[in-house]
């Protein structure tokens, strides 16, 4: 894969489970290393669930419908036009409550959450919660944070990921605190639940500076594996 354009040609496809083994493993691979091309993907990943909302088409009618409709016909002989309504009206009955019945199936649950602490880093006081969800639009990483202090200017705080197939940190992006040091972050990260080991944010020191060198503010490892940051 050569490049940014080469792997933004293969984004839509990657969510939508459109690329053979090899190509994922290129875009993956590509991804890891490219914040760009990392947050493009994070804004497809919600892509096949909301294809997944369009209604299906509803069933068909029974082949037996028109029968039984001509069979309770009145016995004199009616016009064609006035057979073809019938037909017709009974056509649109069978497919409103196909809809009907459709629109009433509850909706698919995604797999239980597993939620974690984000425990303080040295020197801060901020604590949270991490939780992972996986979804048909990918793992979804949700934060919570609380008691996140202000920083100076030119500083920003960082959510990243670990994994132990990857050379160093996965970004997920910038965390954007309200006045009063809290904060909350959404993110749909690429594989499953058990390609990572640990979830952090990070105080950066420069916003235009890519490289992860910040302190790490808040923490948590994830079960069954062993350091979950790449400090």
């Amino acid at each position: 894969m050569r490049g940014c354009q080469d792997a933004r040609v293969h984004l839509g496809a990657y969510v939508l489970d459109g690329l053979s083994p090899a190509e994922r493993a290129q875009v993956e691979a590509h991804t890891r290393a490219c914040h760009a091309c990392r947050s493009e993907l994070a804004d497809l990943a919600p892509l096949p669930g909301l294809l997944a909302l369009v209604e299906e088409a509803p069933p068909a009618p029974p082949p037996e419908l028109r029968t039984r409709v001509l069979a309770g016909a009145p016995r004199r002989r009616l016009a064609p036009r006035r057979v073809l309504a019938l037909v017709a009206a009974a056509l649109v009955a069978g497919i409103a409550l196909g809809m009907v019945a459709t629109a009433l199936l509850p909706p698919r649950a995604p797999e239980p959450a597993v939620v974690l602490d984000l425990l303080p880093g040295e020197g801060f006081q901020t604590t949270g919660s991490a939780s992972f969800t996986t979804t048909r639009e990918g793992l979804r990483v949700e934060l919570a944070l609380t008691d996140l202090p202000p920083l100076p200017e030119g500083a920003i705080y960082e959510a990243w990921l670990s994994a132990p197939d990857t050379d160093g940190p996965i970004s997920m992006g910038r965390v954007e605190p309200t006045p009063d040091g809290r904060a909350t972050f959404t993110w749909f990260a690429p594989g499953a639940l058990d390609e990572y080991s640990g979830v952090w944010v990070t105080a950066e020191p420069d916003a235009t500076d890519p490289a992860h060198d910040g302190p790490t503010v808040a923490a948590a490892q994830l079960p069954g594996h062993g350091k979950g940051r790449d400090d």
